[in-house]
C-alpha cells in the first residue's frame, strides 16, 4: 500500500511539473523571427511559437503508462469496499482526462496559428489541473488508508 501511495504522490508531482512547463511556455502571437523569415511559404508550427509540443506529447504518453501501472496496482490491492467506491469515479475521470490530454498534445503539435496554440494550451492546462486534483484525492485516500493500517499494526504490537 505504501508503494501505491508513493506512486500516486509521484504522479501528482509529475502532473504539476508538466503544468508548470506548459505555463512557462511563451505564448507568442507571431512565430520567432528566424523561422518566419526563413520560409515564407511554409506554415507555422508549434515549434515556431516556442512550444516543445513533441516533448509534451511524449510526457502525456508516459503519464498514461504511469497511470495504467497505478491502476493495475490498485486493482491488486485488497481495498475496503468503501474506499474502492470513492476511488472508482476518480480513476474513471482520471483515465478520461489522460486520454483527452493525449489528444490535446497531438493538437498542440499540429497547431499552425497562435490562436489555436493558445486555445490548446488552455485546454491542456485545464486537463492537467483536473488530473492533479484527481491524483491528489486518490493519493490522500490511499495514503490515509496506509497510515491507518500502520497505526492499527502498531496498536496490535503494543497489546501483545
Amino acid at each position: 500500500m505504501q508503494q501505491l501511495c508513493v506512486s500516486l504522490t509521484s504522479l501528482t508531482r509529475t502532473l504539476t511539473t508538466l503544468q508548470e512547463t506548459l505555463q512557462e511556455t511563451p505564448n507568442q502571437e507571431t512565430p520567432k523571427p528566424a523561422e518566419a523569415s526563413s520560409a515564407s511559404n511554409t506554415p507555422a508550427s508549434s515549434d515556431d511559437f516556442g512550444v516543445d509540443a513533441k516533448a509534451i506529447e511524449q510526457q502525456s504518453t508516459q503519464l498514461q503508462g504511469q497511470f495504467q501501472q497505478i491502476l493495475a496496482n490498485l486493482n491488486s490491492c485488497d481495498l475496503p469496499p468503501t474506499v474502492e467506491m470513492r476511488l472508482r469515479p476518480l480513476q474513471t475521470e482520471s483515465h478520461r482526462r489522460l486520454r483527452l490530454l493525449g489528444i490535446e498534445a497531438i493538437r498542440l503539435r499540429t497547431a499552425k496559428q497562435a490562436t489555436t496554440l493558445a486555445k490548446v494550451q488552455s485546454q491542456l492546462s485545464g486537463h492537467l489541473a483536473q488530473l492533479i486534483q484527481f491524483a491528489d484525492a486518490m493519493a490522500k485516500e490511499v495514503c490515509s488508508l496506509d497510515e491507518q493500517t500502520n497505526a492499527d499494526s502498531d496498536a496490535d504490537d503494543g497489546h501483545e
